[in-house]
């Protein structure tokens, strides 16, 4: 098989900035020009076989989008603590607000970052 990796691999190149799925497969063929074997046969073909190939590429949409609302409620609990002031610990580690200042911008910010690449 061969010739199929080598236009598998021609399409991958070609076809890189817009991916496609593909499709190959093969026809039947004469197994032989002299007929299937006896002197009044016709030719034979082989059975059946349609061999496929079929190349997707990731659809990046709801990838964007599953993660974007993911950073949006994370970000939204930075915020309840905030306006609750909720007290949050890590070991014996108190955990000032401050982290969730910082915690609540980078995960709107990504938020926002997912939604606009979603919207693309």
């Amino acid at each position: 098989m061969p010739d199929l990796a080598r236009k598998i691999r021609r399409y991958i190149r070609r076809y890189n900035n817009a991916p496609k799925p593909i499709r190959w497969s093969y026809r039947l063929t004469p197994l032989a020009a002299g007929g299937g074997g006896r002197d009044n046969e016709p030719p034979r073909l082989k059975p059946d076989v349609v061999r496929t190939k079929e190349i997707f590429t990731m659809n990046p949409k709801p990838y964007l989008a599953i993660s974007g609302f993911i950073f949006f409620l994370v970000g939204l609990l930075h915020f309840l603590r905030l306006i609750y002031r909720w007290p949050a610990q890590v070991g014996t580690w108190p955990v000032p607000t401050w982290v969730s200042y910082f915690g609540l911008v980078v995960a709107w910010g990504l938020c926002a970052w997912a939604y606009r690449l979603h919207r693309r």
